[in-house]
């Protein structure tokens, strides 16, 4: 089998759930003794560093000028998908977040992490351009001529399907694997982090910060840890959206603004370390498709506590608090507890790992194998 992957939206300089999920596709599928023969179309070849049965990968880079648009990009990405596709002989284009647009002989999965963009009900979500929402309209009415829609947790599935009006049949959930390399550094000894604020240890966020990550709640029950004399410290390490963070207006106390540390971004060995001394993770997120860094930071033993509702709950699995991201009070009562009581703050990194170990980059290769022969097939 002859597999098209699309992997343009990767950067390694700018990490983000989609760039983790295609890094642990290719890992996966590249370690299947049974395996496709791969060709990946992208930006930075530095994607496939490590990857096992390298010698059965074709690279092919997408490289646009920078000053290209983004609708001439997308033109661009488009024709390139279809060329490779023609010249190679492809069975089977998989396109992650951009569908390709249907061509007559070429069968295409496309993977879906979330239906959020254009969700009027949720806030940071809604505020949306005309020509983004029509492009969003665009890209749905692209994915429901897609063979096969892989979705990236059930939560989102059932997005999928009551949203976007798609046949079920066509619909499949397979789990995101954690990564090997962040596998390998949680079960080996390692520093601490550098510059690791408060005395009582800290508690961790990561995500891109904005829209529906609800950071300012995060801040403003962390701002109340601080006035009822808890002295933890506060790591966010949100990409590129850190900019932005109001901490003057959502953390008046100077002294617990000096107890933030932000980070735009970390190292894999950095991220690592961060997770594995945390007190606590906290995602209070309106809204997650599936939540990678949940399941890096069940991985590494770090209790957490994340947004009841969304797939987040669905992914903790029993692992983790849970709390109404609509309520900074919610998120301050459950850290306060989880600080205040070391027993269940072992029992959750207990169950996290056991959680973890579930999410495999095997089982996440071998089913998304088998939507590629269904898609095949159909």
């Amino acid at each position: 089998m002859r597999v098209l992957l699309d992997a343009t939206p990767y950067r390694r300089d700018r990490p983000t759930g989609v760039g983790r999920y295609l890094a642990c596709l290719i890992q996966g599928l590249a370690a299947l003794e049974n395996g496709p023969e791969l060709f990946v179309l992208g930006t930075d070849e530095d994607l496939l560093d490590g990857i096992p049965n390298r010698d059965r990968i074709a690279f092919h880079r997408f490289s646009p000028k920078p000053s290209t648009g983004p609708l001439a990009r997308e033109v661009k990405r488009q024709k390139a998908l279809v060329r490779i596709a023609r010249a190679r002989r492809i069975d089977l284009v998989h396109t992650v977040l951009e569908p390709l647009l249907p061509h007559r002989g070429i069968v295409q999965v496309l993977t879906v992490h979330d239906v959020a963009r254009g969700r009027r009900d949720i806030p940071g979500l809604a505020d949306r351009s005309v020509r983004e929402l029509m492009r969003t309209g665009l890209r749905y009415a692209a994915a429901k001529r897609a063979d096969r829609i892989i979705t990236v947790s059930e939560f989102t599935r059932k997005e999928v399907l009551h949203r976007l009006g798609i046949d079920p049949r066509k619909v499949r959930t397979v789990y995101t694997g954690l990564d090997e390399t962040i596998a390998r550094m949680a079960g080996a000894t390692t520093d601490p982090p550098k510059d690791a604020p408060g005395e009582s240890g800290y508690l961790l966020f990561v995500g891109e910060t904005g829209r529906q990550k609800n950071e300012k709640r995060l801040l403003l029950a962390y701002s109340r840890l601080r006035m009822e004399g808890f002295n933890v410290g506060l790591v966010l390490v949100g990409g590129e959206g850190t900019g932005r963070l109001d901490l003057d207006n959502n953390v008046p106390d100077r002294d617990a603004r000096q107890s933030i540390v932000v980070h735009a971004t970390v190292t894999d060995s950095e991220l690592v370390a961060l997770y594995k001394q945390a007190r606590a993770f906290i995602l209070p997120s309106m809204y997650e498709g599936f939540g990678l860094p949940l399941l890096e930071a069940m991985a590494c033993g770090a209790p957490a506590v994340v947004s009841r509702g969304t797939s987040l709950e669905e992914i903790a699995g029993g692992a983790a608090m849970l709390i109404d991201p609509t309520d900074a009070g919610s998120i301050f009562w459950a850290a306060a507890k989880l600080l205040g009581d070391h027993d269940l703050s072992e029992t959750l990194r207990r169950k996290g790992l056991e959680r973890a170990s579930f999410f495999t980059l095997e089982n996440m290769a071998q089913q998304t194998l088998d939507v590629y022969r269904e898609a095949i097939g159909s």
